[in-house]
């Protein structure tokens, strides 16, 4: 999947904004953006 630019800014932002209302904690913060980040890599370069 060839995702826009935006949307990895995007995603961070969202769970900035989580975390600064004390919705989640930092480290969950971290945690899901990391899986998004390895999500938009799997879908740039499938293993076929």
């Amino acid at each position: 999947m060839l995702s826009p630019e935006l949307l990895v800014y995007e995603v961070g932002n969202t769970l900035w904004k989580s975390v600064k209302k004390e919705f989640i904690g930092l480290d969950e913060a971290l945690e899901k953006f990391s899986y998004f980040l390895e999500l938009e890599n799997s879908f740039d370069n499938p293993q076929s």
